[in-house]
């Protein structure tokens, strides 16, 4: 089972991925740092935007929400050669994981996910 942390930043994502990935029977990409750290070849990542123009919430939400901006099997080729894949959870943690949810329950089977909201 994929299980995502879909908490926004600065809001204790980090915290409960952490806590998580001290049960044995989690697989982690801790040790990589989060997802798209990992994998940046195969997914829009937050640092492209650095270099474009300033954009509102709604363009980003948008962006990372488009399918084509990712290569799934090149993202779960990637994750499952990092993950154990004999342990019963494969945790994931990357914030954009928010605005992606849909796309990542599509692309992977079975999810789950931890959901938080922040409130300031």
């Amino acid at each position: 089972m994929y299980l995502f942390v879909t908490i926004p930043n600065n809001s204790g994502s980090t915290l409960v991925y952490k806590l998580l990935a001290t049960s044995p029977n989690v697989s982690c990409l801790y040790k990589h740092k989060e997802g798209h750290d990992l994998c940046r070849e195969f997914m829009p990542h937050p640092g492209k935007l650095a270099s474009q123009p300033v954009r509102t919430f709604t363009e980003d939400t948008a962006y990372f929400q488009d399918p084509e901006e990712y290569d799934w099997e090149g993202i779960k080729k990637c994750w499952h050669h990092s993950w154990d894949m004999k342990k019963a959870i494969q945790l994931e943690k990357t914030p954009t994981n928010v605005v992606k949810a849909k796309l990542m329950a599509e692309n992977f089977q079975p999810s789950k996910f931890v959901l938080g909201i922040r409130e300031p």
